[in-house]
Order: structure tokens, then sequence, then C-alpha cells
């Protein structure tokens, strides 16, 4: 364990445990998938990540409703019922995956909740059914714990990197079917129709799951074949030239073969702040894909995904009303809070507005920018923009504007161009100022 909280992966290890796990999972989530009304995108099917493990949600059954999770801490999967039945599968090396399909239905049958599934495993090639399979029945609790400990940390991340966002998003979603966490922005338009070929995977469903424009970022933890547990981002459909964007932190890569970008776990683990590498990989590629799909990142993005002690969610005074005329007679200073990776407006001492930005080596990139809605109308966030600009440029930077307001505030003033690199200009469909 690092000592910022991110686990050690047994990579080399542990194959034979998420083998078996994944087909567990997928087990749980074929019975959530039948019982539940079908939602847009798949979104009845997942699995979600809890304090000791996964967990179905509340899924109905008639008038009744039941859950199913897995306690990874104490190494058993359980079953509770709205009646108040309660049942146990422990989980243990030489549990097949026949073996436990077989003692969740028959839990289900007990608790008067029988279900039916289709028991092919999904988006696996050559497959074997539930009920046939004794090959699958490994079973380490520490190698569990481990992916459960990446997976904490990275819904944790994710969580605040969704909140970035005003428009259609999905939930932090651990799907069982390809193993992997993933959380998903729409554009609001329609996409081209997927292809689809995923193996023991309807193409319908494929084509509805990727109905419109998306950007989704997430983490797989690797299989056999490919070991190295990785975060991925990607968009659908992929822009041109999203392949050449430039993203961060400076480990993450393109793999051509999926069409998507990819940071390695050890990459996090080892950084010096593994929160903030990988909230600038899910920023950046975002933000590339969005900018180069025309998507309206102005009217899409929102608050602050960097952490609780942002603006709106602190206690600060009542503002006072605008003057005639809208000029502002207070005392207005923009400070540098340079240990906060922000700078800060005041009004008469107080805070009322701030432009988040984090450090790249000489690339500032802003991620936020926002002022107290009372002191609309008044220049705040216009004054909190150029003081910013023009510190950075005093200090010999350049600008990534991944904000939609400090990128909107550039292409009003173009001078401003100066302060960005030659590959975002590009990107942003601008001329050097």
């Amino acid at each position: 364990m690092s000592e910022h909280g991110w686990p050690s992966l047994p990579t080399t290890e542990w194959h034979d445990t998420l083998e078996t796990v994944h087909l567990w999972t997928q087990v749980i989530g074929k019975i959530r998938m039948v019982q539940s009304p079908w939602l847009n995108h798949s979104w009845n099917v997942p699995l979600y990540v809890t304090p000791t493990g996964l967990a179905s949600g509340l899924v109905p059954h008639g008038t009744d409703a039941f859950e199913w999770t897995f306690d990874l801490a104490d190494d058993r999967a359980s079953l509770v019922t709205s009646s108040g039945v309660r049942s146990t599968v422990p989980l243990t090396d030489g549990l097949s995956v026949a073996d436990f399909h077989a003692q969740v239905i028959a839990a289900m049958e007990t608790a008067g909740m029988p279900v039916t599934i289709h028991t092919t495993p999904s988006e696996l090639a050559d497959a074997i059914p539930f009920e046939d399979d004794t090959v699958h029945a490994s079973y380490v609790g520490d190698h569990v714990r481990a992916l459960h400990g990446a997976l904490l940390q990275a819904t944790r991340v994710f969580e605040r990197f969704r909140a970035g966002f005003r428009g259609k998003a999905s939930r932090v979603h651990f799907f069982w079917g390809s193993f992997d966490l993933a959380v998903t922005r729409f554009s609001g338009r329609e996409a081209p129709v997927h292809p689809g070929g995923i193996p023991n995977f309807p193409d319908d469903v494929a084509a509805e799951a990727y109905s419109h424009e998306v950007t989704s970022v997430g983490f797989w933890p690797g299989n056999r074949e490919s070991p190295i547990p990785i975060f991925y981002g990607y968009a659908y459909p992929t822009p041109n030239g999203f392949s050449e964007a430039s993203v961060a932190p400076d480990d993450a890569f393109w793999l051509d073969a999926l069409g998507e970008f990819a940071l390695p776990y050890d990459a996090v683990l080892t950084a010096e702040d593994p929160d903030d590498a990988l909230l600038a990989f899910c920023e950046t590629t975002h933000a590339a894909a969005a900018d180069l799909a025309g998507w309206d990142r102005r009217a899409l993005e929102c608050d602050d995904p960097h952490g609780p002690d942002w603006f709106d969610n602190r206690p600060h005074e009542p503002a006072g009303p605008p003057t005639s005329g809208g000029e502002a007679t207070d005392a207005v200073v923009v400070e540098h809070d340079a240990d906060g990776d922000r700078f800060i407006i005041l009004v008469d001492g107080v805070e009322r507005g701030a432009a988040v930005y984090r450090r790249r080596g000489d690339r500032w990139v802003f991620v936020h920018t926002e002022t107290d809605p009372a002191f609309e109308g008044r220049g705040l966030a216009s004054q909190l923009a150029r003081t910013a600009l023009d510190e950075v440029e005093r200090e010999g930077g350049q600008v990534v504007p991944l904000c939609p307001f400090i990128s909107g505030w550039i292409e009003r003033h173009p001078d401003y161009r100066r302060l960005v690199d030659d590959a975002t200009l590009e990107r942003m469909g601008w001329n050097a100022g």
C-alpha cells in the first residue's frame, strides 16, 4: 500500500483468481440484468463499488426487492431481501463457477425469488456455460482485496471527475462483462451506429450503448494476455486527430489496436500525487476528444471536479448588492494561492471566486473558474482570468485552457493566445494571437 492509499497489484500472480471472480460477478450481474427494467446504455446491468467490495444495488422482484453483495473483506457473497431473508455463499479457493452459480440460484429460490438467466458468459470468446464450468475455481483473498483497493481509489477519483459535468453522464459503473470500471460523458448528439462484433454480446445492445457521442475513462485490471493494469480514455466516435492529441501525465500513451489512450496503473501508483495524475489523465483525454469533436463544453461542463473545498460547498458571507450601472465600488483583489493551485478573487476581503489549475512543469492546466452568482455582471471572472494569465506569462509558462471559461476568455482576447502552445491552438482551431 502506498502512502497515498493506492495498493500495489500482484499482476504476475492473480490471473487465476481474477478469471474466477470475473465469472462470479457475471452470475450476479446477469441476475440484476434480468430482474431490472432496461435502462439506456445498459445502465441496469453494472455492479457498484462499495467500502468492502461490489454490490448489485437494489433489484426488484415483483413487489419485493433484494441485493447481492461481494464482501471481499470477509470473503463472502451475501443475499439480503426486503422480507428479511439472508443467505451467504462463502468465497473460497476451490469454489468453481458451477458451484457458485448453483448456490446463488438455490439461494434465490429459497428466498422465494426464483430467477432464470442466460448462462453463457458475456464478452468472452470460447466461454463455458456457468453450470458446466469446473475449470475456474481459484480464489486468493489478498488478490481480490488488492483489486478492491484499486477500484475504491479509482472510483473516488472518477466521482470527482464526474462532478465537473452538468450534461448527461453515467454513474461510476463496474461492468462485469468487460470486468472494468468506467464513467462516461455524453455530448447530447447522436452517433453513428456502433458496428458491434463483441463476443457473446448482441450487436443491437452495443449499438444502443453507443447511440450518442461519448467520452469515457475507466480502469481495467488486465488479463492473462495483457497483464498490465491500465486506466483508459476513449471517445466514440473517435474524432480525427485524437491519437495525436497532447494528454497528461507524461506516462500516458496511445493504444492504436484499441483506439484509446492508456495510462499504466503503476504510473499512478508511483506518482507524487496519484489523484492528481489520474485526474489529469481524465481531464486531458476528455478535453482533447470533446474539442476535436466540437462539443459545446461551456454548456456541458460546470462544477469543480477537484474536491470538496470549492467555493459553493462552504459557507460564505452574503454578497452585497451591485451598485448602479453594474460598476463595482468594493475593493477587489486577485491573489495567487500557489499552495492551493488556484487564483482567488476577494471583494472587501471576502473570497468570491477562484480559477483552479494544475501545474505540469511550465504548463498551467486551467480546469475550472467560477465566481459568486450574486456578483454577476461585475466582471469578476474576467478580472480573475486576466490576472491569472498575466501571472503565468510573468513566470514564463504556457496555458492549457481545459476550463470552458478560460478557453472562451482567450478566444475573446486573441492576444492572449501567445500563452497557448501550437498543438492546443490547432486543436482549438485558433490562430496565434
